[in-house]
């Protein structure tokens, strides 16, 4: 009984409904920092669901009035524009006014996000895209930059200020089309943009740039596939937990050994490079203060191979795209030349219902799924908050 009246005021009252929510998301924000949090909520899970299913099952219902007549009154109260129907508006006047270049820019982890999308479209199509980073674009300009280019930007709270003045000066030179995937509303970057995504809460938003980008490929005549795609892109919320699930156990083992650690190696390579230096600069360095350096597995044995030693941890990243062949030679060098070779390999993970076809282009999402239970563990052993900051928007700079 008392779960039915929980689910009946649940239904009733939408502010008890929203503070429940929260009250949920905050448990289980605190149960995931914690080493060994996943198993821990996937058992809470499934005592959850089970008397639940039970529940549904006992539960009887009394037959509704027959209705006679159709009313034609409209139903009263305000009616919510669902926010996928005004993508789709949105994204229909994008694809008719049409592009001639694409260009990525914003700094930081934003900029390293939409990186290997550029990667993508230059592995699957001859469409002209670039990658700039906002700080440098404001004042050196780019040539390739046009009233035709089609300009993707993104920022978690909407004023980052190098990414605002780019979007600032683009503006102010040409008429380009500016297109952003935000995390907060009403914030100044969305003002500038004339299409823009806000993300809030929802998680990854990399999903974003995956359904604007795999469909202009697919208009454009390159991923015929999409649409198959695109379906299975509903499941990526339970890949992606399915694999922080997978990696958890050998996430702790690798804090707790390195999290003392005076100096790091990272090395990836193509589209998980971003995803590689983002790691290392945001988390490793910014969020935990820890010494990293990271470098590609392109240019590993043009100079950074001559700093291993046996006790200098190595952490490799490696891809099922078309440079890992190059992340496989690194491998090979870095396990026989030192003792603390770590290797996280996107082959040795499952990805329920995804096809094997698809799967090199969920590689980046997934692997910073993977570091995610890496940065919360690190935080969890170290004791140090992934929000805590000695400069970061805390002094001028």
């Amino acid at each position: 009984d008392g779960m039915e009246d929980e689910i009946e005021k649940l239904t009733q009252d939408n502010d008890y409904l929203n503070n429940q929510k929260r009250n949920v998301d905050l448990a289980m924000a605190k149960l995931e920092n914690m080493p060994g949090g996943m198993n821990i909520m996937s058992s809470m899970l499934k005592d959850t669901q089970d008397p639940l299913k039970k529940m549904i099952t006992e539960i009887k219902y009394k037959p509704g009035n027959k209705i006679d007549q159709i009313t034609t009154n409209k139903i009263p109260g305000q009616i919510k524009l669902n926010p996928l129907i005004q993508f789709r508006k949105e994204y229909a006047l994008l694809i008719e006014k049409g592009f001639s270049n694409i260009l990525f820019s914003s700094v930081g982890g934003s900029q390293a996000m939409m990186d290997p999308f550029r990667c993508w479209i230059n592995e699957m199509s001859d469409l002209p895209v670039y990658s700039y980073l906002s700080s440098e674009l404001i004042y050196t300009g780019m040539n390739q930059l046009k009233d035709t280019t089609l300009v993707f930007m993104a920022s978690k709270s909407g004023d980052t200020k190098e990414t605002v003045a780019a979007a600032q000066y683009i503006k102010a030179n040409t008429n380009a089309t500016i297109v952003s995937v935000i995390g907060k509303g009403n914030s100044i970057l969305e003002e500038l943009s004339d299409y823009s995504i806000v993300y809030e809460d929802g998680r990854p938003q990399e999903l974003i740039l995956y359904i604007v980008i795999g469909k202009i490929l697919f208009n454009k005549g390159y991923f015929l596939d999409y649409p198959t795609f695109a379906k299975e892109l509903e499941y990526l919320p339970e890949v992606l937990c399915s694999v922080r699930k997978q990696v958890d156990e050998k996430a702790i083992a690798y804090c707790q050994k390195y999290h003392n650690a005076p100096y790091h190696i990272w090395v990836a390579s193509n589209e998980l490079w971003p995803v590689c230096y983002a790691f290392s600069m945001c988390v490793l360095e910014e969020s935990q203060w820890i010494r990293t350096k990271s470098v590609s597995s392109a240019e590993f044995f043009h100079g950074t191979l001559e700093l291993i030693e046996q006790n200098v941890p190595v952490t490799l990243l490696v891809t099922e795209g078309k440079t890992r062949e190059i992340d496989l030679r690194v491998k090979g060098f870095i396990e026989k030349y030192t003792k603390e070779a770590n290797v996280f390999d996107c082959h040795d993970f499952v990805y329920p219902h995804i096809s094997d076809s698809f799967r090199p282009y969920l590689t980046w999402v997934v692997m910073n799924a993977i570091l995610q239970r890496i940065s919360k563990n690190m935080e969890a052993i170290t004791k140090h908050s992934l929000d805590i900051r000695r400069y970061y928007r805390t002094v001028e700079y």
